[in-house]
């Protein structure tokens, strides 16, 4: 009937409910799916040393965790202010980034990390493209500018924000837990 409410439930072919999750493509404890979550995250404008502070006109973050794959997104608005030294990051990321190479997590420092926009880094990144990964047992971006070449893009060094300038940030970055 339209407007009943129902519990979803899976069986197994013998009628059992099974609470522990999903088998997908197999019984083994590899295809077990037992972790799903949606949910929201507060991104900062983070730097590795200096004082700075942000008066934020927007900080909206969301993720969604599936087993150990986090997908986290973020768009913040911000007037930074104070000084900044070190590499600019981004932190408050809802999991700490996996350690692991047994898991996978060795791989979660070259995860995914994409800005659609950001007018918030220093001058020196004018013409080249911002990218950046999730650090490896932490909880931020490490954000790093990347030179163009003849073999596509290079590391260029650490990316660093605009001070006393009101800016955007929007990405997004994929990277595994343990």
């Amino acid at each position: 009937t339209w407007g009943a409410w129902r519990e979803f439930v899976i069986e197994d072919t013998s009628g059992n409910i099974s609470p522990s999750g999903v088998y997908l493509g197999g019984t083994g404890s590899a295809n077990l799916l037992d972790d799903y979550e949606e949910g929201t995250w507060t991104p900062v404008a983070y730097a590795s040393s200096g004082t700075a502070t942000g008066s934020y006109t927007q900080q909206l973050g969301t993720y969604t965790k599936i087993g150990r794959q986090v997908i986290c997104m973020f768009d913040f608005q911000v007037t930074l202010s104070g000084t900044m030294a070190g590499f600019a990051g981004i932190s408050g990321l809802p999991f700490t980034v996996g350690t692991s190479s047994a898991t996978g997590g060795g791989m979660a420092g070259y995860s995914v990390n994409q800005f659609r926009s950001s007018n918030l880094f220093s001058a020196s990144t004018t013409g080249r493209q911002i990218s950046g990964f999730a650090q490896q047992n932490a909880s931020y971006i490490y954000c790093q500018v990347d030179n163009s070449g003849v073999n596509g893009f290079g590391n260029g060094g650490a990316a660093t924000w605009k001070i006393g300038y009101n800016g955007r940030c929007t990405g997004y970055v994929i990277y595994f837990t343990d």
